[in-house]
């Protein structure tokens, strides 16, 4: 019995596998061997530069242990939800950025952190929304340039700022404890 059905489990495999190489087409040449090349789908605007960066990689591999290891989990949804909800962080979305978000189960306590690399172009764009959202910028000692919203009262006691700097913009929900966590 087990060979009969070894013998069949193979004799199925090998109908199968030469099923899909006959061609599809009843007046395929077997001579042409490349596959018909899809013509490109007209674009209305140019689409973003995926990052190559994840949530994994945005952030020290100490900053991931941390986020990870008190029973905070990642939201594999967060950027559906993002753009779901329309806000400012779309934008980091549309740049080929990462937005992230590491949270306890079934509360409200989680750090969120973004990422993207831009253009000259981009950065000032993100600048000038944040800008006309009232967000007020300041020079660091390393360089960058911070931004922060003008009250904290929507935040519950989190500190959000955007960073810009070599060619990059980062968030991050909770500033004054995320930034050095940032491993790009």
């Amino acid at each position: 019995m087990k060979i009969r059905i070894t013998a069949l489990a193979v004799g199925i495999f090998a109908a199968v596998m030469l099923t899909g190489c006959a061609p599809t087409a009843p007046n395929a040449s077997p001579a042409s061997s490349s596959p018909p090349k899809a013509s490109p789908k007209p674009s209305s605007s140019p689409s973003p530069t995926p990052s190559a960066e994840t949530c994994d990689s945005i952030v020290t591999p100490a900053a991931l242990l941390k986020l990870t290891s008190d029973g905070r989990e990642a939201n594999p949804d967060f950027e559906a939800k993002v753009r779901a909800e329309g806000g400012a962080l779309v934008r980091l979305l549309d740049f080929g950025g990462v937005v992230c978000q590491w949270g306890f189960p079934f509360t409200d306590a989680t750090a969120v952190m973004g990422f993207a690399y831009v253009t000259a172009a981009q950065a000032d764009q993100e600048r000038a929304a944040l800008s006309a959202s009232g967000w007020v910028a300041s020079k660091q000692a390393d360089g960058s340039e911070l931004w922060a919203p003008p009250s904290l009262d929507n935040y519950l006691g989190n500190v959000p700022a955007y960073q810009f700097r070599d060619g990059s913009v980062r968030y991050a929900l909770d500033a004054e404890s995320s930034f050095g966590d940032f491993a790009v």
